[in-house]
């Protein structure tokens, strides 16, 4: 069902001249876009492995926080940041950095990277973290030289997730955007009014082929190792031979 609009956008765009309009005019706005998608799907792996690894008696609590932010109005998201960081101090100091930017977006997608992060976990043997753990390594070890490594395939598969959420959220970035600062999601909404081109057909088309590599990303075995991927095979276990 999406070849018809996919195809369409690539003809407008290339007859037009899209791909070369869009760079001229949406360059800026495009490497802001993915600096800052790219520190997003970073800062939502660690965040959302860290809460799984080291709280997991709040992972119930955590999930349920990411997912509802994560379903909420986007609106409603930049409203709120905006009631809570609008003040004197250091709050204020933050809500008129681009920091604020990064926030909005991280809250939005740490959800899928959070879930990734969790069904991986689960999916390991208790009994490697128990084996490291009697041997006296800490915490922090463990998660970054057993539990990280294994879990590497879904840990990607979340960063790119909350990458492709970031890079097309909306609602919250028109609101706490500080001057300066626009997300390319933000520059085509507001180019829309003025009428489509083939300006806007050429990034709208990458916006759809990403989205679809998304999609690809999470129906295909990453990889064979315990919690590796995004849908970790299963190993079989050979039948053991009838008693004689």
């Amino acid at each position: 069902s999406l070849m018809i609009p996919a195809w369409g956008l690539a003809g407008w765009a290339h007859q037009g001249g899209g791909f070369a309009k869009a760079l001229a005019l949406l360059g800026q706005e495009g490497m802001t876009t993915l600096a800052l998608a790219t520190a997003t799907g970073l800062l939502a792996t660690g965040l959302g492995f860290g809460l799984s690894f080291f709280l997991p008696r709040l992972s119930g609590v955590t999930t349920l926080a990411a997912v509802l932010l994560f379903a909420a109005p986007g609106t409603l998201v930049g409203a709120g940041l905006i009631r809570l960081l609008n003040a004197e101090g250091w709050r204020g100091a933050l809500y008129a950095s681009p920091a604020v930017l990064l926030i909005a977006l991280l809250v939005r997608s740490l959800a899928p990277a959070l879930l990734l992060a969790r069904r991986s976990l689960a999916a390991l043997p208790a009994s490697y973290d128990e084996a490291a753990r009697l041997c006296g390594i800490p915490a922090w070890r463990r998660a970054l030289s057993l539990s990280g490594p294994l879990c590497a395939g879904s840990l990607a598969a979340g960063a790119l997730a909350a990458a492709v959420i970031a890079a097309g959220e909306l609602g919250a970035s028109a609101l706490v955007s500080p001057p300066g600062v626009q997300t390319l999601a933000v520059r085509l909404f507001s180019l829309i009014h003025y009428g489509a081109d083939a300006a806007l057909a050429a990034p709208a088309l990458m916006g759809m082929v990403g989205g679809a590599d998304l999609g690809m990303v999470a129906l295909v075995e990453t990889d064979e190792r315990p919690g590796g991927g995004l849908m970790p095979r299963k190993k079989s276990v050979p039948a053991s031979a009838p008693d004689t």
